[in-house]
């Protein structure tokens, strides 16, 4: 797994958003299962309207990152490069389970 601890250093949720980790969590899990679908059928408008709501959303859950990546998806989609999304497709569930591990009880990383 990637090192994710400078890149994520001051992610935290927002006080009162603990709870809902866990469903955030598996919605990002399947926005990644849906993209890499998208991508496979060429539907970059489903692409970026996942990608906006992660713009909007992700951030008071601790999980401001994803800002970083939709731009990486943006900007691969705009040049045409789509096997370079997959491979950011990649890097995000890495992410993921990286904040995954740092945010839910129990699931501390070392």
């Amino acid at each position: 797994m990637k090192d994710f601890k400078n890149f994520t250093a001051f992610e935290v949720p927002e006080d009162g958003l603990e709870d809902y980790l866990e469903s955030f969590i598996e919605s990002r899990e399947q926005d990644l299962k849906d993209i890499r679908a998208s991508l496979k059928e060429d539907n970059f408008q489903n692409v970026k309207k996942i990608l906006h709501k992660w713009e909007g959303y992700a951030e008071p859950y601790g999980f401001g990152g994803l800002r970083t990546f939709a731009s990486r998806f943006r900007a691969a989609i705009g040049l045409g490069k789509v096997e370079i999304c997959f491979k950011i497709c990649d890097d995000t569930k890495e992410y993921i389970e990286y904040k995954e591990s740092q945010l839910l009880p129990g699931n501390k990383a070392d």
